[in-house]
């Protein structure tokens, strides 16, 4: 889940579905061993998720990619637009109910 989170965050940044990234570079950026990189992407890849070649790797579905991922990455991206591309995205934590006065985890004051 943290491997698939993660392409996905690099890829909304870079707002390409291209990253020209190793599997060692991969590791180091999540600390996990370089084979538990290799196999997670393997496995992405046998299910058509992604593409990988010498130091690239593609997404090619990314709906499917999102299914793997657990749902912070939703809640991340909602927080990310928001703040650095000031776009009003609905927070999935806007339906948690607050006492008066309480805000939620991304600051926004209950009403």
């Amino acid at each position: 889940m943290r491997c698939s989170r993660w392409l996905l965050t690099v890829a909304e940044n870079l707002r390409r579905p291209e990253l020209d990234l190793t599997h060692e570079f991969v590791s180091q950026m999540l600390g996990v061993r370089r084979a538990t990189v290799t196999d997670t992407l393997s496995s992405f890849e046998q299910r058509g998720l992604i593409t990988t070649k010498r130091r690239q790797i593609t997404l090619l579905d990314i709906p499917g990619l999102e299914q793997v991922t657990c749902e912070c990455h939703g809640v991340i991206r909602a927080a990310r637009a928001r703040l650095l591309y000031n776009k009003q995205a609905s927070s999935p934590l806007s339906d948690v109910i607050k006492s008066k006065g309480e805000t939620s985890v991304l600051g926004e004051p209950h009403g």
